[in-house]
């Protein structure tokens, strides 16, 4: 925690990856949970469960995979009746 506190490298913030992710997302907002290409794909390694996902390739769909540049959700809230949010998928251009 402390070596995540005291980091001299670039914030987030300044990655226009990360500013390309979140502006579809409307404010105000309860804060993002922001995923990049590093992390999607390691995510089958990470949690086991999640390596069915890895078949959905088989599908025809593995060129959506490939191309995933970062997901973003966000939080608006909730009433009695509804929990409002957003996702923001971004995708990388062909090569």
């Amino acid at each position: 925690m402390n070596l995540a506190i005291q980091s001299s490298g670039a914030s987030l913030l300044e990655s226009a990856n990360f500013q390309a992710a979140i502006a579809p997302l409307s404010l105000p907002n309860a804060g993002y949970v922001y995923l990049d290409k590093t992390l999607l794909q390691t995510l089958p390694q990470r949690f086991p469960n999640l390596q069915g996902v890895q078949q959905i390739g088989n599908t025809g769909l593995s060129h959506l995979f490939d191309r995933l540049q970062s997901l973003a959700m966000t939080s608006y809230g909730r009433t009695s009746q509804e929990d409002k949010g957003a996702v923001s998928i971004q995708f990388m251009e062909k090569p």
